[in-house]
C-alpha cells in the first residue's frame, strides 16, 4: 500500500504479489481494522501494473476477496522443487540433528536486517541463562541466505 503512494507520479512499474490466499490472512485480523485493510489492499492491487499470485489458488482467492478479475493475475510459482525436497528428506532423515536434548528452534527465510535476526540471537541468549535444562540447551538451527 505505502509503494502506491510513494511510486505515484514517477515512471515506475508497481508489481504486487500474493503468497497465500488473503482469505485466510484477514480471518486473523482484528474486525475493525479488516475492511479497512481491505479496501487499501483492494485500492492498491487494483492500481498496479501486475499482480503475481504464486498459485492458482492464491489467484483464484485474490479475484474473488478484492472483486479483481481473474485475468489480470499471472501465476509465477515457487521455484522449489517440491518432490525433490521430499526425496531428499528421505534420503537423509533430520533426526541426527533434531535428536539432540533441549529444544530446537528452526528460523528458515532471508537473511536480510528487517527479520530482525538479532532480536532471535538474543532470546537464544537468554533461554542458555535459564535454570530449566531443556530450554538451556536449546538449539538455534538457521536455513536461508541473504546480505547477512
Amino acid at each position: 500500500m505505502l509503494g502506491a503512494a510513494a511510486l505515484r507520479g514517477r515512471n515506475v512499474a508497481r508489481v504486487v504479489t500474493v503468497v497465500s490466499p488473503p482469505s485466510r490472512d484477514f480471518g486473523q485480523s482484528r474486525q475493525r481494522w479488516m475492511t479497512i485493510k481491505r479496501k487499501l489492499l483492494s485500492w492498491s492491487y487494483r492500481s498496479a501494473q501486475a499482480l503475481l499470485a504464486v498459485s492458482e489458488e492464491s489467484a483464484q482467492d485474490a479475484s474473488s476477496f478484492y472483486d479483481i478479475p481473474l485475468s489480470r493475475w499471472k501465476i509465477l510459482p515457487s521455484p522449489i522443487d517440491v518432490q525433490k525436497v521430499q526425496r531428499l528428506a528421505l534420503e537423509r532423515p533430520v533426526e541426527s540433528f533434531v535428536k539432540r536434548p533441549g529444544i530446537n528452534i528452526a528460523m528458515v527465510g532471508r537473511l536480510s536486517k528487517e527479520k530482525n535476526h538479532k532480536l532471535l540471537l538474543e532470546v537464544l541468549a537468554m533461554a542458555k541463562q535459564s535454570t530449566d535444562a531443556r530450554v538451556s540447551s536449546s538449539h538455534l538451527h538457521i536455513v536461508g541466505d541473504g546480505p547477512l
